[in-house]
């Protein structure tokens, strides 16, 4: 129960009176919204910050706290008026108007301090850090201060969390008492103390001016030295070292996806030369990296109507290898489905899959291995290979040519990533999480050269699948024009569309698929000949 009192008498009735406090009414607000908000600011999160809402606010403690915190949010995102609104709303609320300027001064000195420590500049970080603390502090009212003793210093803070997006439309009741209570004289109040807040945004904005550009500067020094670098590089400089200290300037600066490019760049260029050491490198700068960085979703995207270990899965079980071979097992998943004796071959392999105990996996580049191995090893023909190495068209192309060499014509080669899904990721220097380089051009050049084959194209998820048989172990026209096929072929630059759009992919669901893979299989269990597997096979389809 409430009493009320007319102010009028009140003093006449106060020796009489007995005071009886107001009932308590409990209203629903959120406990922990002034520490993430604290926090917010400590991160820089302006967005965030941007984005409280003033019904949340209004039945909250520490309301004038909060939208302070908000209306510095709302400047340095550029939204000067909502900020107004909300400077004025802090007033309103019961915050002195010299402490709404200290706080604002506090999150530009903040952004000063994040520059700082990027340029790893600490003494420098160290001052605007303690400096947005200091005006941090004496922006909130001493009710507060005692919450703000252990503030974390932004610079130590790395990364922010956005919170979801929602409404940010200010009641209809609120803003027409705002409206009411605003007058020509606070409105010209308020804009003389936001003009001097402005000057000294602007002053303190030319310092982050200044740091970014010899920011800049030293960047467009290290690109000029790099770009200087990777001319003589282009050149087929005969210095190993130089093409090694080119990469290994990424390392030493942190860039590991751009180490990675590097050391591919290194790898194309020293192709069947490449020493073990380098593909060590490149394997360390894979590991730092933990995930290539991703492009744009619509440079990402990939395609297929079955995903590609199902559809291998599916081609082992039916043609039933005696011996299998793969080029490129990485974590070994393709590698698992064999079930016979196998060979995989890889030179920064990581086996997290379960292998048969029959495969055997052997750390080499491929060029390596037909160069000292398989002479040994491959004494055997394989009945299914597998290859999925080097990126790069020249590479699968070396790795085709020695695989059919030690092949009999039933063998069936499966070829992987010869379906970019957008053209991004057919470039030959890595751009993309989705990678398939340009081995859409292997496709193209069995098409020109080897019309001989028996060759599929099928839609396989992520990046489809290239299906060949009917090889010819004596057969030399690629390696008898290798050199004019890797000078034609690198000088195009994009893959053309009817390769990005998969024209005339077979679907891995067909049943004529099927047929053709029990027939390569009944094939190789009558002994037949070349021709008369290739005159099957195209019955098959």
């Amino acid at each position: 129960m409430t009493t009320e009192i007319d102010k009028t008498s009140s003093s006449a009735l106060a020796a009489q009176t007995i005071s009886i406090s107001p009932q308590k009414v409990s209203v629903a607000y959120d406990e922990y919204l002034l520490e993430l908000s604290k926090a917010q600011w400590q991160f820089g999160d302006w967005e965030s910050l941007a984005q409280l809402d003033v019904k949340n606010l209004e039945s909250h403690p520490d309301r004038a706290v909060l939208a302070l915190l908000a209306a510095t949010g709302l400047f340095q995102v550029g939204e000067k008026e909502k900020a107004r609104q909300y400077v004025f709303l802090t007033q309103k609320w019961g915050c002195p108007k010299q402490q709404i300027l200290k706080m604002l001064a506090s999150g530009v000195y903040i952004n000063l301090g994040h520059v700082a420590t990027v340029e790893k500049n600490q003494n420098k970080a160290s001052g605007h850090n303690d400096n947005a603390k200091n005006f941090f502090i004496l922006s909130i009212s001493q009710k507060y201060k005692t919450q703000l003793k252990t503030l974390i210093e932004p610079s130590q803070l790395m990364g922010v969390t956005n919170l979801p997006e929602h409404n940010q439309i200010i009641p209809a009741h609120i803003e027409s008492s705002l409206k009411l209570e605003k007058n020509k004289l606070e409105l010209e109040e308020k804009d003389k103390e936001l003009e001097v807040f402005e000057q000294v945004i602007k002053k303190l904005e030319s310092e982050v001016h200044q740091v970014t550009k010899e920011r800049n500067s030293k960047t467009a020094l290290i690109n000029k030295t790099n770009n200087i670098i990777k001319q003589r590089l282009l050149k087929r400089n005969e210095n190993k070292e130089l093409w090694s200290v080119w990469a290994e300037m990424a390392i030493a600066e942190g860039s590991y996806p751009e180490a990675i490019r590097r050391f591919q760049n290194i790898i194309s260029a020293w192709g069947i030369d490449t020493p073990q050491n380098i593909y060590q490198r490149l394997d360390e700068a894979y590991i730092k990296t933990q995930r290539f960085p991703a492009a744009t979703d619509k440079e990402e995207s990939v395609k297929g109507d079955m995903d590609k270990y199902e559809l291998l899965g599916i081609i082992h079980n039916i043609i039933k290898p005696r011996f299998y071979f793969e080029i490129g097992v990485q974590t070994g998943k393709s590698l698992s489905l064999a079930k016979c004796e196998a060979i995989g071959i890889d030179p920064m392999p990581h086996i997290k899959e379960t292998l048969d105990n029959q495969a055997i996996v052997i750390t080499a580049s491929s060029d390596n291995f037909f160069k000292h191995n398989a002479q040994t090893l491959l004494s055997k023909s394989p009945d299914l290979v597998f290859i999925d190495g080097m990126h790069l068209f020249e590479f699968a192309l070396r790795d085709f040519m020695n695989v059919e060499y030690y092949s009999a014509s039933g063998t069936v080669v499966v070829i992987d990533d010869i379906y970019p899904g957008h053209a991004t990721q057919a470039e030959r220097c890595r751009v993309t999480r989705n990678w398939t380089g340009d081995i859409w051009k292997f496709y193209a050049i069995l098409s020109e050269y080897r019309s001989d084959l028996f060759v599929l194209t099928l839609d396989a998820n992520p990046t489809g699948l290239l299906l060949i048989t009917g090889l010819d172990s004596n057969n030399r026209v690629l390696s008898e024009h290798y050199d004019e096929i890797v000078e034609r072929y690198t000088a195009i630059e994009s893959a053309p569309q009817d390769i990005v759009e998969r024209r005339d992919v077979v679907s891995c669901h067909s049943k004529n698929l099927n047929s053709l893979l029990q027939n390569i299989y009944q094939s190789r269990q009558d002994k037949y000949s070349r021709q008369e597997l290739l005159d099957n096979l195209k019955k098959s389809i």
